[in-house]
C-alpha cells in the first residue's frame, strides 16, 4: 500500500475529529459524541515527537495532537492526488521563480499549554529540525525530516504572523514532500521543548491539534482528550484511548466484547470477523 493511500485510510478512519468523515476500519459498536473511543492498534506507537519519529501507528496518534502549516485533504477518496489545504497557515504564496514560499499564519491559535502560535513559534520549529547553527537545533529531528529540510536555504520572519522560506532550487512538490516525509514538520510548542528538553518532549507532547495528550502507559495505552480551545471544528469525542494489541485474534475478541470500539487491519482480518459474526467457518487467506 502506498504512503498516500495509508494516510488517506488514517484520515478516513479517524472520524473522531470533526474534519474526518467515515470509518474504513472494522467497528463493533458506534462511537457516540461526547464519549470515549478505544482503538485497538496492531502495534505500539513510537515516541510522540513528530520531528523525530515515524510509522503508521505513531502517525495515527501524532496527527491528532500536532498540525503543520499545510495539510492534504484526505477525505476525497476518489482524488488521485489529495489537494493541499490550509492548516496552521491560512494561505501561502510562491514566487514566480519557485524559490520563495510565504506563509500567512492562522491568527488566534494556541498550543495546548496556552502559549501562542505565531511566527516565532514557527521559527523555533524550523530551527529545531533544520538550522544546525541554532541553539534550538536537534540533530535527530533533521535526520527524520531531511527530505523536506534539504531544500531549505533560509528562513525569515516577515511580521508576527508571516514567515518566508527560501529554497535552494525550485521544487513544486516541496510542501507535499514535507507532508509525506518520515518525520513530520508539524508544530511543537516551543515552551514544551524548553521545559522538557529535546529528548523529554516526546513524553510530554504539546501541539495545536484537536486532541491534547493526557498520558501514556508504555505497552498498555496512550490517552488523548478533546482540546476544547481548538481553533477549528471541535472533535466529536471526549477521549480516545489507543491500545496496542499485536495479536489479530486478541483484537477481534476485544472488538466483539466491546473492550475496543475500533481497529484497522488488513482485509483478511475483516473477512475473518465477518465470517465469525455470520456463524460461518473463518476464511484464512
Amino acid at each position: 500500500m502506498s504512503h498516500r493511500k495509508i494516510f488517506r485510510r488514517i484520515a478516513l478512519s479517524f472520524a473522531v475529529a470533526a474534519s474526518s468523515t467515515t470509518l474504513s476500519a472494522t467497528i463493533a459498536s458506534q462511537a457516540h459524541a461526547a464519549g470515549t473511543l478505544i482503538w485497538g492498534m496492531p502495534a505500539e506507537t513510537d515516541t510522540l515527537d513528530p520531528h523525530a519519529t515515524g510509522g503508521w501507528s505513531t502517525y495515527q496518534v501524532t496527527y491528532q495532537i500536532f498540525e503543520g502549516l499545510v495539510k492534504e485533504d484526505l477525505t476525497k477518496a476518489d482524488a488521485p492526488t489529495p489537494p493541499l489545504v490550509p492548516g496552521l497557515a491560512t494561505s501561502w504564496d510562491i514566487s514566480d521563480d519557485g524559490l520563495v514560499y510565504t506563509f500567512h499564519l492562522r491568527p488566534n491559535v494556541k498550543f495546548h499549554d496556552g502559549t501562542p502560535f505565531d511566527a516565532e513559534a514557527v521559527k523555533f520549529n524550523f530551527e529545531r529540525f533544520w538550522d544546525e547553527k541554532s541553539p534550538n537545533f536537534y540533530p535527530k529531528a533533521k535526520a527524520f525530516v531531511i527530505a523536506y529540510t534539504k531544500w531549505i536555504k533560509s528562513f525569515d520572519i516577515v511580521d508576527p504572523m508571516t514567515v518566508k522560506i527560501t529554497l535552494k532550487a525550485p521544487n513544486y512538490q516541496w510542501i507535499r514532500q514535507g507532508l509525506q516525509s518520515y518525520g513530520q514538520p508539524l508544530m511543537i510548542s516551543p515552551a514544551s521543548v524548553k521545559k522538557y528538553g529535546n529528548e523529554g518532549v516526546a513524553a510530554h507532547p504539546v501541539g495545536t491539534g484537536p486532541f491534547k495528550f493526557v498520558e501514556r502507559d508504555q505497552g498498555v495505552k496512550t490517552e488523548i482528550d478533546r482540546f476544547d480551545d481548538y481553533w477549528g471544528n471541535k472533535a466529536k469525542l471526549d477521549k480516545v484511548i489507543f491500545r496496542p494489541l499485536q495479536d489479530p485474534a486478541t483484537r477481534i475478541n476485544a472488538l466483539e466484547n466491546n473492550e475496543i470500539q475500533m481497529m484497522n487491519d488488513d482485509p483478511a482480518v475483516g473477512r475473518h470477523l465477518a465470517s465469525r459474526r455470520r456463524g460461518l467457518p473463518a476464511l484464512h487467506q
